[in-house]
């Protein structure tokens, strides 16, 4: 008996094996590889909030061509080829064009606040800066392992949980707000998962939903789909994108 007991003192001054901590470059690694695996796909999703109900659809190729088609309340396409911004207003019967001529900053900026509504978190990755950024494991009802990183620039923190080494989106909290992925859709090729029912809450309580209707990942989209033309009927109108004091997205 004293012999174990001897034993147990000498593992708790010594130190029992812990599990292995995660650095912030890893948690960059391994969220590079997530963007490298999943280049494309084509969402249709139902948002609610209060009374308020939305549907739209999004495609998405690498490594910035996009699509958004606001299905209700009011119809409207969103596109960019890589090169032009579209706008398509049927009410209005109304055909724009942008050429963007902004700094790669700004244009960058543009398109990320101009697409990012119609994107549920966890399928873009976050962006970590390079300081600021705080890492630490834990574990997860939908997850024996997960990171917890903790990003704070400028006053404002904003909290994802990941699972590890995956880097699939659990929740993301900024405040007393929190995004939680409470269904997921996974696939066993590519070896992720991503949302398909996402809730919102405000100190606990329920603020609004986004389920996702239709999945699909890594879909053969052409690059003339993100081309839109005028279509007939509708009055063409051709604009420029240019430096300003502030560049705000086109709705």
């Amino acid at each position: 008996m004293r012999a174990v007991v001897i034993a147990a003192v000498s593992l708790v001054m010594l130190g029992c094996p812990s599990a292995p901590s995660v650095s912030v470059s890893e948690v960059k690694r391994a969220l590079q590889e997530r963007d490298r695996k999943l280049t494309a796909y084509h969402l249709r999703v139902d948002s609610q909030q209060g009374a308020l109900k939305a549907r739209h659809e999004f495609f998405f190729r690498s490594p910035n061509r996009s699509r958004g088609i606001i299905l209700e309340p009011e119809p409207m396409t969103l596109a960019f080829d890589g090169t032009l911004f579209f706008k398509l207003t049927p009410a209005e019967k109304k055909f724009e064009t942008y050429e963007i001529k902004l700094s790669p900053e700004n244009a960058a900026y543009f398109l990320a606040s101009t697409f990012t509504p119609f994107v549920p978190e966890g399928y873009r990755t976050p962006m970590l800066p390079s300081r600021g950024v705080t890492v630490r494991k834990l574990t997860h009802p939908q997850a024996a392992d997960a990171v917890e990183v903790t990003v704070s620039v400028e006053g404002a923190t904003v909290v994802w949980v990941l699972r590890w080494p995956t880097a699939d989106v659990l929740s993301k909290q900024v405040g007393g707000t929190v995004l939680s992925v409470d269904e997921e859709h996974c696939d066993e090729k590519l070896g992720l998962c991503v949302p398909k029912l996402v809730t919102q809450r405000l100190n606990g309580v329920v603020e609004a939903t986004t389920a996702l209707t239709s999945i699909s990942l890594n879909p053969q989209i052409p690059n003339d789909f993100f081309t839109l033309t005028a279509p007939e009927g509708f009055h063409a109108e051709k604009h420029e994108l240019v430096e300003t004091k502030s560049v705000e997205p086109v709705h």
